[in-house]
């Protein structure tokens, strides 16, 4: 581990090198109320990984996405939240793209005509 300035969540392998006495060590509690934020982005950092691991170990998109419905069922089982179950991904593994009406716009009178999108994604 580097020396420097950090807002890391503290995991079990980051807590092996705080107790080094060679180095001055800061830290805080996470605040209840930025708890979700923080958690969640850590966990989002960790599932990205995971998932490349599973990508690059040939799993395929099935494999990835049943990991992931399977973590939303904990979440919504864990936080008896029902309605979270609705957020499982589909098996089709598609993304939408456009959700556009077709009465009163050029989709009414040509269903074949390209939808203009940004060049570059407008998911972060």
């Amino acid at each position: 581990m580097k020396p420097g300035l950090y807002e890391q969540v503290i995991n079990r392998l980051l807590d092996t090198h705080l107790s080094d006495k060679r180095y001055k060590v800061e830290t805080e509690k996470i605040e209840e109320e930025e708890s979700p934020k923080i958690l969640s982005k850590y966990l989002a950092e960790i599932l990205e990984k995971g998932l490349y691991n599973l990508k690059d170990n040939c799993a395929d998109i099935n494999r990835q996405i049943e990991l992931c419905n399977k973590i939303i069922d904990d979440i919504a089982n864990a936080a008896d939240h029902e309605g979270l179950k609705d957020q499982t991904i589909e098996k089709r593994a598609e993304l939408l793209l456009a959700f556009l009406e077709k009465q009163n716009t050029v989709h009414a009178l040509d269903d074949k005509i390209t939808i203009i999108r940004p060049l570059t994604s407008i998911c972060k």
